[in-house]
């Protein structure tokens, strides 16, 4: 899978999942979903897919947001909680993500 198909495939995916998580919370009955962390997934799905249907930087939105993932899906099982409702579920989805964008970005 190139790069610029993962960034439209994560863009939509995210952009949806924002969306719904609006009304469903949580969101799929596993995913722990608020207002605020319904507010990232939009924007984190906006830049995947502005990289990836149009000339943006696929490569270096796929490596940049990928490490952002990793990170956040780490820092998660100690912290943010609260504000992000951070669940396991969300910590994994977080890492998986950010590896796969991580290594798409990096392989080029």
């Amino acid at each position: 899978m190139s790069g610029q198909t993962w960034a439209k495939i994560i863009g939509v995916v995210l952009l949806l999942g924002g969306i719904l998580g609006f009304f469903m919370q949580p969101l799929f009955g596993f995913i722990g979903m608020n207002t605020a962390h319904a507010v990232v997934w939009l924007i984190v799905g906006a830049i995947y897919a502005w990289a990836g249907f149009t000339s943006g930087p696929v490569e270096a939105v796929n490596k940049w947001l990928g490490v952002i993932l990793i990170l956040l899906g780490v820092v998660g099982f100690f912290a943010l909680q609260s504000t992000f409702m951070l669940t396991t579920s969300n910590n994994i989805i977080h890492i998986v993500v950010g590896v796969i964008s991580a290594w798409l970005g990096w392989k080029g």
